[in-house]
């Protein structure tokens, strides 16, 4: 078998038939929890008593696991401990490259690990990320004591950096496919925890290093981390596959909602049965659709006349199917209207749209990423601040992050999350003009004001794009389109390094103190910024943008406020949303729809 057939093979993420005593038992909290590990129950036990599950459980934990590995972004705060340990000179500059490394690492194991985790489940992905990050503090500890700086590598960064990107893509999936009805919300909470994570840790870091050895400190929190971990994980949990809210499963593509109630209704017209029956909608829970519990399932057989509908439309979106597990996956390869369906994961990684995503991001994370791993530095050298507001103001900006990755991606289940990304973008390139200014002319305030505001949208960045991913291809497959996406955030990792050679060559240059020591780097940010920007409107976030025929000559369009605006090599022109309206109708009318 060659090479390409076992990536082909391994990003082929087959349905997954779980057992009836599977699917029976996720609809419960069971005390002591069943140990799950690689998808299978090792030790079945018993249980003493339990309660049933419901899905906003998911929220809190979630959040809770993804704050032991957050404490990452708290690394700055290692910096100078871990310089003084390991070579005896605090202004050394080689511990920053551990966080960089990690961060380099996060996203090719989130990409490689995704397609596993759909297989094996949330449970065993959050219990080897969490045993890879206990290993990487207990080697950053080894490290220190026996002064290894490859050791701190290899142990904090690499396995490290596997750890964060296993643990950071497990609970995005389930998330994604309890709450179909709320992903923005969902989205935000699946990864908020990582943001706030590095409130905790920098607080706690500064309190143990008084009293601690930088050796101790690591032991002591990472064994506090991983305990976490262990509480938490029975809780993750995915559902069955027609599983669904208000409607809505977790295959529906954004804008295709009322599209298929209209072809269901039209495909029973055409049958000559008249009006649909008002029935209990097979495709919703049957119970407790809006607190989302499990529901227990009514087979097809009850609705017979519905059952030879779902024959005559089998071509149809996957969530028409009231079958059991192995429901529907994706559309017809063949099918020109695949974008109506869950797309599956070898389409979607290969799309424009994807590729542009993946563009987006990466100009979305750069400067909050290199900014956030200098904070402390940027207070204490800067702007003559202590380190005990250097901790503040990281701990602030942890806060902000949070913010933005909860807060921001809710709003865009109202506004769209491609506003998100402009918004975001626009403000950056902003940021990255005045910084230079707040750091010359030694304006603290303005500096706090660009620092929280960035940090903000950097964590709206990360927190809308397992919904956008959600919107555009499914989120049947968001897990592993999230680990390979995340590949961004660990080209940023890996300019970082580069970032930090140039910030050491000028530290050399001019002084530790001095204010112009940034400016070289913000410089090149912010093109970068510029051409994401550029991409991310041209990103076709609209459903009705991605199936329509393009007009003779286009090359782009976007939209401004909704309204589409077509760039052709004849020109470009601004369509009236009536004018897209009629063209919409007349589109479905000659394709069945």
């Amino acid at each position: 078998m060659g090479i390409s057939n076992v990536v082909h093979n391994h990003f082929k993420v087959p349905a997954i038939n779980r057992s009836p005593d599977a699917i029976e038992r996720d609809r419960w909290l069971e005390f002591p929890p069943p140990v799950n590990v690689f998808g299978k129950f090792v030790i079945p036990g018993g249980w003493i008593f339990r309660v049933g599950f419901n899905r906003w459980l998911l929220l809190p934990a979630a959040f809770i696991i993804q704050m032991t590995t957050g404490s990452v972004y708290a690394w700055s705060g290692y910096n100078v401990a871990v310089d003084t340990a390991i070579s005896g000179d605090p202004a050394a500059g080689q511990a920053p490259i551990a966080f960089y490394i990690a961060i380099a690492f996060l996203g090719p194991c989130a990409a490689l690990f995704g397609p596993w985790l759909e297989r094996v489940g949330p449970r065993s992905g959050a219990l080897l990320g969490g045993l890879f990050y206990f290993i990487a503090n207990m080697s950053a500890a080894l490290a220190c004591h026996f002064k290894l700086i490859w050791l701190l590598y290899v142990g904090y960064g690499m396995i490290g950096g596997m750890g964060l990107g296993l643990t950071y893509i497990t609970p995005v999936g389930p998330l994604q496919k309890w709450f179909p009805d709320w992903r923005g919300l969902a989205s935000g909470f699946s990864i908020a925890g990582f943001g706030l994570g590095s409130l905790i840790a920098s607080f706690a870091q500064n309190s143990l290093l008084s009293t601690f050895s930088v050796q101790q400190t690591f032991i002591i929190l990472g064994v506090c981390y991983f305990s976490a971990t262990l509480l938490l994980l029975s809780i993750l949990r995915v559902p069955a596959s027609n599983y669904s809210v208000g409607g809505v499963t977790f295959d529906t593509i954004r804008g295709t909602e009322n599209l298929v109630k209209r072809q269901t209704q039209t495909s029973w017209e055409s049958m000559g049965r008249g009006t649909l029956p008002q029935y209990q909608s097979p495709i919703s829970s049957p119970t407790s659709t809006s607190s989302g519990t499990l529901p227990s399932y009514k087979s097809s057989s009850t609705y017979p006349q519905y059952e030879s509908l779902r024959k005559s439309t089998q071509t149809t979106a996957s969530h028409q199917s009231i079958s059991t597990e192995s429901a529907l996956v994706d559309a017809p390869a063949k099918n020109p209207l695949k974008l109506f369906f869950s797309i599956n994961l070898i389409d979607a990684l290969s799309s424009w749209e994807f590729v542009m995503m993946f563009i987006m991001l990466f100009s979305n994370i750069l400067l909050g990423l290199t900014t956030l791993s200098k904070l402390q530095d940027m207070v204490k050298f800067q702007f003559g601040g202590s380190p005990a507001q250097a901790s503040l103001i990281n701990a602030i900006a942890a806060i902000c992050s949070t913010c933005g990755r909860i807060l921001i991606p809710s709003i865009s289940d109202k506004t769209g999350r491609k506003a998100v990304y402009i918004c975001s973008l626009v403000l950056q390139i902003a940021i990255c003009a005045l910084l230079p200014i707040a750091f010359d002319a030694g304006i603290y305030p303005a500096f706090l004001a660009c620092v929280f505001t960035l940090q903000v949208v950097y964590g709206a960045g990360f927190g809308a794009i397992p919904a956008f991913l959600s919107d555009l291809f499914g989120s049947r497959n968001v897990g592993p389109l999230h680990g390979v996406i995340l590949c961004a955030w660990s080209i940023a990792g890996c300019v970082g390094i580069a970032y930090n050679n140039i910030l050491n060559e000028e530290v050399l240059a001019l002084g530790r103190d001095s204010p112009f020591i940034y400016n070289k780097n913000l410089h090149w940010i912010l093109p970068v910024d510029c051409v994401g920007l550029a991409v991310t409107l041209l990103i076709r976030s609209n459903i009705r943008d991605r199936v329509m025929p393009r007009e003779r000559g286009e090359f782009a369009r976007f939209r401004l406020f909704g309204t589409p605006i077509i760039f052709t090599i004849y020109g470009f022109r601004i369509i009236s949303q009536d004018r897209e309206n009629r063209m919409w109708i007349q589109f479905l009318e000659q394709n069945g729809y």
